[in-house]
């Protein structure tokens, strides 16, 4: 079961569950789940496939964003939230690569912020 799906066909959601493939699925990592979503499930649902993958990792405070290609997941990006101490040490140019927000393949209207879904998570560092 996954942490979150979404399904845009609505003719797959039945009464006893959904028929077919969502369109996107996120797994949130915790300790004793990372390799199960990063290798079988992630594998089960390139199989199965859903167009978009993505891995919330909350100790690291990282979205990776796979999009499925020719039936193969390919990694489109990995999305960071930065911590505040990074931020304040970091150079110009290393600040100007820092992406903030991106869109999802499947919709797009829908930006994801990624500060926003890490919010009220501490910096460690």
């Amino acid at each position: 079961m996954p942490d979150v799906s979404v399904v845009c066909n609505k003719d797959i959601i039945k009464y006893n569950g959904i028929h077919g493939a969502p369109d996107l699925i996120v797994e949130i990592l915790s300790p004793s789940t990372v390799k199960y979503d990063r290798a079988y499930k992630k594998d089960l649902y390139e199989q199965h496939g859903v167009k978009e993958y993505w891995i919330v990792d909350p100790k690291n405070m990282t979205i990776e964003v796979h999009i499925l290609t020719d039936g193969k997941y390919i990694l489109d990006n990995i999305y960071v939230k930065h911590s505040d101490h990074w931020l304040k040490h970091a150079s110009k140019d290393e600040l100007a690569e820092v992406v903030n927000t991106f869109k999802t393949s499947l919709f797009n209207d829908l930006i994801i912020d990624v500060r926003e879904v890490f919010e009220g998570i501490d910096d460690f560092e």
